[in-house]
């Protein structure tokens, strides 16, 4: 083999035309619509904590406010790590 003629061989290809082609109407769509899931997600979670149940610092750690007992009859809580 010659490498002068394998260099003409190659100039002398056509050039790739098949490649991938990008949509860039559909990917700006998908996108908004992701955007507008988030959005709508973080709506709904920042509704969530309103509820006296993350705003309020008493129930910490709790479903419900827990039950503040006399001195005496105090006990351990194992959730939040205090005693009530």
């Amino acid at each position: 083999m010659d490498p002068g003629n394998n260099a003409a061989a190659r100039s002398q290809r056509p050039a790739r035309t098949g490649g991938p082609t990008l949509d860039y109407g559909q990917l700006k769509q998908d996108f908004e619509k992701r955007m507008k899931k988030v959005a709508k997600q973080k709506r709904k979670d920042a509704r969530k904590m309103r509820k006296p149940q993350y705003s309020d610092p008493m129930y910490f750690g709790h479903k419900r406010k827990p039950k503040i007992r006399k001195p005496g009859k105090r006990k351990y809580c194992k959730e939040c790590g205090m005693v009530h």
